[in-house]
């Protein structure tokens, strides 16, 4: 039962996604504010796998509860951009997108220094992977900082 609520949970990011962006299009939020503002999202991920995870049980599945939303929301961001070379212009391929923006510069950030090595920089999906990658880390942190204090 506790899985559950980790993938319901899960599903957050994206209305905090479409507020962000509504706060980019009003606000003047980029640079080094956008990027505070995605590390201070990534620190509340992993303080909410904190709260909601259990002390006995076991980190990384409880992590991957909570991130498995993202997980599909990823495999249909990569389908969009690898396989058909475009991203939907419906409310499907918006929302793909609006999932990530919370995490997104981090993860740009994160893939730059990466990718840098191995892909070309021209690619949006290494910062989305990257994006994914560091909120299972947030929930991981989360969630084992939980079972340790518990």
């Amino acid at each position: 039962m506790k899985n559950w609520k980790l993938i319901l949970w899960g599903v957050l990011p994206l209305p905090l996604g479409y507020l962000l962006n509504f706060a980019m299009w009003n606000l003047p939020l980029s640079g080094p504010l956008l990027t505070g503002t995605n590390l201070l999202l990534l620190l509340l991920w992993g303080y909410l796998a904190y709260r909601l995870s259990s002390p006995r049980g076991n980190p990384i599945r409880q992590a991957l509860a909570l991130c498995a939303f993202g997980l599909a929301v990823l495999a249909l961001v990569l389908f969009q951009e690898l396989a058909l070379g475009r991203y939907w212009f419906n409310a499907l391929g918006i929302a793909s997108q609006m999932f990530f923006l919370p995490f997104l510069s981090l993860g740009f950030a994160a893939a730059d220094l990466l990718a840098g090595l191995f892909l070309s920089s021209t690619r949006v999906w290494p910062a989305y992977l990257a994006a994914w990658l560091l909120m299972l880390a947030a929930a991981w942190a989360g969630c084992v900082l939980k079972s340790r204090r518990g």
